[in-house]
């Protein structure tokens, strides 16, 4: 009969500890790391690692939980990490969006900002480049700001004589050709 009893004791305590290490095995260290590092706590790097951090981070979520603050992965721990585990996800995905916002409107602002650069510069760019045209020999009209008709056929001259793509567009390497090239000796 006591041999029984203790076959039925090592029974029972195996199945506890099989149900105990099944429960704690559906998270890995790694995995709880993860989650905390999505629930905004610093664990460190998810190595898999029982760390320091790891578990500073664990005693700070177990105190915002609630639950005895151990500092380890018990059954209490792990059921709110299970719990929380998508709203992690969900914060992460919403900070991501709120990032991506930040960036386009920072974008759009930088870019209308250049926009009305260029435009005020626009003028001032085709006047320096309508004075060099004429320092090089070219005839692009007067230094006034416009790309007109005259400018454009100056271009396209400089373009065809530099071996550059003749578009009577300032691109970039007739942009480089115009800053290169010496003035003509009168």
């Amino acid at each position: 009969m006591k041999r029984y009893s203790f076959i039925l004791i090592l029974v029972v305590s195996f199945t506890c500890c099989l149900v105990t290490t099944s429960f704690a095995n559906n998270f890995s260290i790694r995995e709880v790391q993860q989650i905390l590092q999505q629930l905004g706590f610093a664990p460190g790097p998810a190595d898999g690692i029982m760390g320091q951090q790891t578990k500073d981070a664990l005693k700070k979520f177990q105190q915002q939980q609630n639950i005895p603050q151990t500092g380890r992965t018990d059954q209490a721990t792990l059921q709110q990490l299970e719990k929380r585990k998508g709203h992690g996800q969900q914060q992460a995905a919403v900070q991501q969006t709120q990032k991506k916002q930040q960036f386009q409107k920072s974008n759009n602002e930088k870019s209308a900002k250049h926009q009305m650069y260029a435009k005020k510069s626009a003028g001032d760019d085709i006047k320096q480049i309508q004075q060099k045209l004429k320092n090089l020999g070219y005839h692009p009209g007067p230094a006034d700001g416009v790309m007109g008709e005259k400018t454009r056929q100056a271009l396209n001259q400089f373009q065809k004589d530099q071996r550059l793509q003749q578009t009577g567009k300032v691109d970039q390497q007739t942009m480089q050709a115009l800053q290169t090239k010496q003035p003509r000796r009168q």
